[in-house]
């Protein structure tokens, strides 16, 4: 989570590294959207995870993927690394603090193509659902924030990681490649997905939006951390999510994640630590394509557990920039025209 931004530059040469195909290297699938559906049922995670443990997180994930996919859902979002959890400790203390975190941190990080991956595949084939899932990907003795996407027939069809991780995040975690700004094709629609601060940064939505993007995933973690920088409230980042959505004319799933009381009493803040990390912090949103929340029932309250769901008509989700709208907008590097 951003408490700043760096900039990224604005010429056509750097908005041409936010294309790259995903490094990855998985194939691009010529899945297309089931015409048989006249509604699309989606659904955004509002949860806890259990901190430190990625197995019984990743029973938990599973057993949230039972209930949407129970509740009609195509397509379940999961927060900025849900798994193990974000980890606000980085944010506090000295490093001798921090230590003994990182490691369990670590320890508790998955592992691309590791059991975990395969159980949570599984699971979706089983459930016929797909998933968005924000994690901490690890790699050796490095942790990337990574993302995947995995289908309904339990196909990881996408595998991407944050760019550039935020203030504090950079003490834990590596720098992505940033050529991964790939959407990919689904039963449901076009599905891309950015990580925090990833979606307020105007090459990376414009990376998105030229390929086409009808879902998009505006991944967050808690709001409860540090409660007086306005730019990392929950109400800053649901603006950006909503101008995400209509901007790009993209339906976007806005996961968030709760802390309780117990998970920070956990982390032995100093007493002057202990007001920059409040419990709650949810605030789980769908916003339609104008921009406009949208929901089947009300909105979660910020320290309550569940999951946000929004039916929506094909036409929303399914189309196809055309005409004058699909042509490429450049800016060139002195930002005059030729």
């Amino acid at each position: 989570m951003a408490a700043g931004m760096v900039g990224l530059g604005s010429t056509d040469t750097a908005a041409a590294s936010f294309r790259g195909v995903a490094s990855s290297g998985l194939p691009q699938s010529s899945v297309k959207p089931d015409p048989s559906k006249s509604t699309f049922k989606v659904a955004a995670v509002q949860a806890e995870p259990v901190w430190f443990d990625m197995d019984k997180t990743v029973e938990k994930t599973i057993a949230l993927m039972a209930t949407a996919a129970q509740n009609g859902a195509d397509i379940i979002a999961f927060p900025e690394t849900w798994l193990p959890g974000y980890p606000s400790f980085m944010w506090f203390g000295d490093k001798a603090y921090r230590a003994p975190f990182i490691k369990r941190y670590l320890n508790a990080s998955p592992v691309a193509g590791g059991p975990q991956h395969r159980e949570l595949e599984k699971a979706a084939k089983r459930l016929k659902i797909h998933v968005v899932l924000g994690l901490s990907e690890r790699k050796g003795n490095r942790m990337y924030m990574g993302m995947w996407v995995i289908d309904d027939k339990g196909k990881t069809i996408l595998k991407r990681r944050k760019a550039k991780p935020s203030g504090r995040e950079w003490d834990i975690f590596t720098s992505g490649d940033g050529d991964d700004f790939t959407v990919v094709p689904s039963k449901v629609g076009r599905i891309g997905a950015l990580s925090c601060n990833e979606n307020r940064r105007p090459l990376a939505r414009d990376a998105m939006y030229t390929q086409n993007e009808q879902i998009h995933v505006a991944a967050w973690p808690h709001f409860g951390l540090l409660p007086d920088v306005w730019q990392m409230s929950a109400i800053t980042s649901m603006e950006s999510s909503a101008q995400y959505a209509g901007e790009g004319g993209v339906l976007t799933l806005a996961p968030s994640t709760i802390a309780t009381a117990p998970y920070i009493a956990s982390l032995n803040l100093s007493a002057a630590d202990r007001a920059s990390l409040l419990p709650g912090g949810g605030s789980t949103r769908i916003f339609l394509p104008s921009g406009e929340p949208v929901s089947d029932g009300p909105d979660l309250a910020p320290d309550v557990e569940g999951i946000v769901y929004a039916t929506v008509d094909r036409a929303t989700v399914v189309h196809e920039q055309t005409g004058y709208d699909a042509k490429p907008f450049k800016i060139p590097a002195n930002g005059k025209r030729p």
